[in-house]
């Protein structure tokens, strides 16, 4: 009867150990989101803000609401900036005129047409600059069109210088990347075994990054969850 009694008790700790896997696996789901959250809406504030700056208007759904007039691109955490970030949740663009091609682009086809869209906004910019209408002077009409000509040689060379860098920024960043998520994963797989050596065997830890799209650029949360007592970060 002592041994049943016994191995019943190993089965429920077993299973005990199983949920607190479970609940720990959870709890850093939440916690990844929640750094994913804050990033994008962070990200989102900053677009508003510079079309606010610039005059520009954005299609909003009927029922959307307003766009912030002005202020100034957050940077910390404090409550109320989230409160802030968390009322433009409420915000709704309509891409309804949006072609139906851009609406379906990869995060790597966005990168491409937003550096199209770039180039041309920069050409326009450069013609608009470099043609200085005169009506009276029709003769200087060659000389504005070599102008033209030379500008648009120009703006070649500097897209493709553009592109080569972008190339180049892109195969540094992946590396680094590459590079930082092997260290993290690394300390990630060896934290918890530490902790519980240094708790008796009892408790768990792991680490969460507070951005996932570039983890090198900001830090890192340290999540403990010492033996009976609540769930905390550091």
């Amino acid at each position: 009867e002592v041994k049943e009694i016994d191995v019943k008790l190993q089965d429920t700790k077993k299973a005990l150990n199983s949920i607190r896997r479970s609940v720990t696996a959870f709890m850093k789901q939440i916690s990844s989101f929640d750094s994913q959250q804050k990033h994008v809406r962070s990200r989102r504030h900053n677009i508003f803000i510079n079309l606010a700056r610039e005059e520009l208007d954005i299609p909003l759904e009927p029922n959307s609401a307003p766009l912030p007039n002005d202020g100034e691109a957050l940077e910390g955490d404090t409550q109320e900036q989230q409160d802030l970030l968390e009322g433009e949740d409420d915000i709704v663009v309509d891409y309804s005129s949006l072609p139906n091609k851009l609406k379906k682009l990869t995060s790597q086809q966005q990168d491409d047409t937003r550096l199209s869209f770039e180039s041309k906004l920069q050409e326009m910019q450069i013609q608009l600059e470099s043609i200085a209408p005169n009506l009276k002077a029709i003769e200087r009409l060659g000389d504005v069109e070599n102008r033209l000509k030379e500008n648009h040689q120009a703006l070649d060379e500097s897209k493709s210088a553009a592109r080569g860098a972008l190339v180049k920024f892109k195969e540094i960043k992946e590396k680094r990347t590459k590079l930082f998520r092997e260290c993290f994963e690394h300390l990630e797989e060896q934290i918890d075994v530490i902790y519980k050596d240094l708790n008796g065997g009892a408790g768990s830890a792991y680490l969460t990054l507070d951005n996932t799209e570039e983890p090198y650029s900001e830090g890192v949360t340290f999540n403990p969850m010492p033996p009976n007592k609540p769930f905390g970060d550091i």
